[in-house]
């Protein structure tokens, strides 16, 4: 057996390890090439000859009892290659306890490969981020995905944190930037031009780290705003002061769960004060218990008058509009190739203007509402089965859902 273990080529068994540790999953990783290099000693020098192999590194701080002899260990392994950094700590502990410190060890462990890093994972007590990043400023020019999630919640306001991390400013200096944040609204430093795509989930926050934070990402073509889906946001704070935040490469933006989503959009000028040209996907979802007419009924319709953007894509959910509302939105819509709209206050009103009239009705000055629409998802408490039955009849082209 051992003879034909050892006659597999080193580059294939690198494979076989690779392959397992992505079906594993994250976590895993390490304890798994140490019960593997125990196997046979070809399998030992294989693992420790292969730097790739070592390279993501995971530290999960409530069951790695050795958390700086191991982050040592695989930087050793790992050589020269890019790595990928996760650090988990637990969601409370005591701030007079020895893991209140580590933070500040584990950041003197990495900063130095910080120009290696292509991914950082950070899930902690906003403590703890910040110790760990206050140590860390510095260029990441491969940096490629970055995740922080704050734990561990008590402020009615969620802090801002400076995010130290530092990229050229040419446009070749490195690979465009994936960020998700949690909990807390971060604040770019030259990183941020690096930045295209952002999501953040958040309860709470103030109206000037708001614009603080997407003014420092000024590439962005993808923003995705999450709230709770448990109704507990809080208001924004001070909305009398909004700034000009220009979003000139933004195609898709997304909402979802924002209990008072009239005053953040308002604010921030996705109404008047921001510029965004080019957003092809407008993505609205609130609260069935507590739709947006609650605050402004008008609310999309300025978004949409003010900014004209050359939407594809659009999906309302417990969107309160009134359909000369929906309808008025419609027709500044004329590129719009998939619509959703779910709740919320539209009738067979709305329906029967994106139905197209028989030949025999049609004015030689007839227009057909959304000309190149394909996909169409439409219900609410007040259409009708006849009304989307109706629908559907007339405008077989376009593929329909109900709800």
């Amino acid at each position: 057996m051992t003879a034909v273990a050892e006659r597999v080529p080193a580059e294939i068994l690198v494979q076989i390890f690779e392959i397992r540790l992505k079906d594993r999953g994250y976590g895993h990783s390490t304890h798994d090439l140490l019960r593997f290099s125990l196997v046979y000693r070809f399998w030992r020098a294989a693992i420790q000859g292969c730097p790739t192999l070592w390279s993501d590194i995971w530290l999960d701080v409530p069951t790695c009892r050795s958390m700086e002899r191991q982050a040592a260990y695989q930087l050793k392994r790992a050589g020269s290659t890019l790595l990928s950094l996760t650090i988990r700590f637990p969601y409370v502990y005591d701030v007079e306890t020895p893991v209140a410190a580590l933070p500040a060890r584990l950041a003197n462990i990495f900063r130095d490969t910080m120009v290696r890093w292509k991914s950082f994972e950070m899930h902690a007590h906003p403590h703890a981020v910040q110790s760990f990043l206050s140590r860390c400023a510095g260029s990441t020019p491969n940096l490629s995905k970055l995740t922080i999630t704050f734990k561990d919640l008590t402020r009615s306001f969620l802090p801002s944190l400076s995010i130290p991390f530092q990229r050229p400013v040419q446009a070749e200096s490195g690979p465009p930037v994936v960020a998700s944040i949690g909990h807390f609204l971060p604040r770019y430093a030259s990183l941020g031009a690096a930045i295209t795509r952002l999501s953040v989930r958040v309860l709470t926050f103030r109206l000037h780290d708001f614009t603080t934070m997407l003014l420092s990402c000024p590439n962005l073509v993808q923003f995705d705003l999450a709230g709770s889906d448990s109704v507990r946001n809080g208001r924004m704070g001070d909305t009398s002061h909004p700034v000009i935040v220009p979003l000139l490469h933004l195609l898709d933006l997304r909402m979802s769960y924002i209990d008072e989503p009239a005053p953040l959009l308002e604010s921030v000028e996705f109404i008047s004060f921001v510029d965004a040209p080019s957003l092809t996907e407008l993505s609205l979802l609130m609260h069935k218990i507590r739709p947006i007419s609650s605050y402004d009924p008008t609310l999309v319709c300025d978004l949409i008058d003010r900014s004209c953007p050359p939407l594809r894509r659009l999906s309302l959910t417990w969107i309160g509009l009134a359909d000369e509302d929906i309808i008025w939105c419609l027709q500044k819509l004329p590129l719009l190739e998939e619509l959703v709209i779910i709740g919320g206050a539209m009738s067979d009103a709305t329906l029967r203007a994106l139905a197209i009239p028989p030949p025999t009705e049609q004015g030689a000055d007839q227009e057909v509402l959304l000309p190149r629409l394909r996909r169409a998802n439409l219900w609410s408490p007040h259409t009708t089965e006849q009304g989307l039955k109706a629908l559907a009849a007339c405008r077989n082209t376009v593929t329909w859902k109900h709800g």
